[in-house]
């Protein structure tokens, strides 16, 4: 069923987007102005894709979430380091301890 969806897409000249299309949309939708937003968002000749991200970066409200998925999608999350193990101070070497079990 679904390879069949496939063929009569491709049949209409429809073809599979990739990651890198992907990331190319949100980056440059981006950099839109409102007025550009506001046409990809109607224009049902683009994408689904184009039209709710668009619709997505246009949308009030929860406005910094969306920006922070948007980016994180794009770009990746930032660096984030967490300290478990020193309480802030510097590590300079590892020490091993190796317990012998067969001692009793």
């Amino acid at each position: 069923m679904i390879s069949q969806v496939l063929k009569d897409l491709g049949d209409a000249g429809i073809e599979n987007v990739t990651k890198q299309q992907v990331v190319g949309a949100i980056e440059t939708l981006l950099n839109c102005t409102q007025a550009d937003l506001e046409k990809y968002a109607k224009d049902k000749a683009h994408s689904v894709l184009i039209r709710m991200v668009a619709r997505h970066l246009l949308k009030s409200g929860d406005n910094e979430k969306i920006m922070d998925m948007l980016l994180n999608r794009a770009f990746g999350k930032p660096d984030q380091s967490t300290d478990v193990t020193s309480g802030g101070e510097k590590i300079t070497g590892i020490e091993f301890t190796i317990k012998d079990d067969t001692e009793d």
